[in-house]
């Protein structure tokens, strides 16, 4: 239960992370002479992320036979924390 507890919590971070204090930080930004237009920019690329990723992940898993997720679960893992 710890485990999964601290799963749920670094989800947590780093989605108010992607859709609030990222966008933010941009939308404040000098450096972008149109600053709005790219966090509006930012937020659909981030949902289109989220959309692709659940899709291959999906699909991906349905290629997996029944008690084999391990490598499903250590893929996802080290694509997340690549990133």
């Amino acid at each position: 239960m710890i485990l999964i507890g601290s799963l749920f919590l670094y989800s947590g971070f780093e989605q108010s992370f992607l859709h609030g204090v990222y966008p933010a930080a941009v939308g404040n930004s000098n450096t972008y002479s149109n600053s709005m237009h790219t966090v509006g920019f930012i937020q659909i690329s981030i949902g289109l992320g989220e959309m692709l990723g659940g899709v291959f992940f999906t699909l991906s898993a349905n290629q997996v036979r029944v008690g084999k997720y391990v490598p499903e679960v250590i893929k996802y893992n080290i694509f997340q924390f690549e990133n």
